[in-house]
């Protein structure tokens, strides 16, 4: 379930790289004013920000979860 999560967490960089592109393209051919779109950009950062944190945890609770090797005698 946590290699899931991690998955989906890049799918979602992914879109949220998109979204943000679109977005950008949209101000840059004035079909959407500047002014109208300062909110999508912050609701964007907020899913990125939500997204790094899952995945961090994610990839912590698998590190935890990894057995423990044997000590290896040199």
């Amino acid at each position: 379930a946590l290699l899931a999560v991690l998955l989906q967490g890049k799918r979602l960089e992914e879109m949220i790289q998109e979204f943000a592109g679109t977005d950008w393209q949209r101000v840059k051919s004035g079909v959407c004013p500047v002014e109208a779109s300062t909110v999508w950009p912050e609701i964007l950062d907020s899913a990125k920000c939500a997204n790094q944190y899952v995945m961090e945890m994610a990839a912590n609770l698998l590190e935890l979860g990894k057995p423990r090797g044997l000590l290896s005698h040199s």
